[in-house]
């Protein structure tokens, strides 16, 4: 990408330091690549995590779940957001429609739907993995598309009129975190030690 193709995606103060940096970043990277099993990984990432890092599945045996405490401090950690019941029926049905579920929730009472919606499963780090929503089961991820919340480590819980939904982290959670691994940078930490502390047992080569 070019300089303005960048700034026009990231619409961000202090541009020019930003792209210098992503410059010595490839730079000093040029060549390396991260190996398990002798393959490369698929280098996933999110921007905080919900104070610990999910851990990979048979596909992704190289993600670490690792304790994120840190993450906790980073700005928009915590979101809250608050609905009405009808918008919250209305959320789930067009986002899950969107992504070709075909909810039958017509029969969903508004006044009891936080009762209708149960999470089923999370995993160790606290992200939601299964919902079910009257008789229907869904991911965590697609909930959390349909709600249009910023991560799948979420909860539902009344609030007088309204459904409150309180998200931790931003992104999905597998990975590495871009605010812990900022932190570590700062602290003095390679590029090889962060990797190595969000994705385990790899090895990083030159080729």
């Amino acid at each position: 990408l070019e300089p303005e193709q960048i700034e026009s995606r990231f619409e961000a103060a202090g541009m020019p330091e930003y792209y210098q940096m992503i410059c010595g970043a490839v730079r000093e990277s040029a060549g390396q690549a991260a190996i398990w099993a002798g393959d490369y990984i698929e280098p996933l990432f999110h921007a905080v995590s919900a104070g610990r890092t999910r851990e990979g599945d048979e596909a992704h045996p190289y993600l670490a779940s690792v304790v994120a405490k840190e993450d906790e401090g980073a700005g928009g950690y915590l979101t809250r957001q608050g609905m009405t019941r009808e918008e919250l029926k209305k959320r789930l049905e067009e986002g899950l429609n969107a992504l070709g579920e075909h909810p039958d929730l017509e029969n969903l009472e508004e006044e009891r739907i936080l009762e209708e919606i149960q999470i089923v499963k999370r995993d160790s780090a606290g992200y939601v993995e299964t919902v079910q929503i009257g008789a229907e089961t869904y991911s965590g991820d697609a909930v959390r598309y349909a709600l249009g919340v910023p991560s799948p480590a979420f909860s539902l819980e009344e609030d007088g009129d309204e459904i409150r939904c309180v998200t931790y982290g931003r992104g999905h959670g597998y990975g590495l975190s871009q605010y812990g691994a900022g932190l570590m940078a700062e602290n003095g930490s390679s590029a090889e030690e962060i990797l190595k502390h969000y994705f385990k047992n790899i090895q990083i080569v030159s080729e």
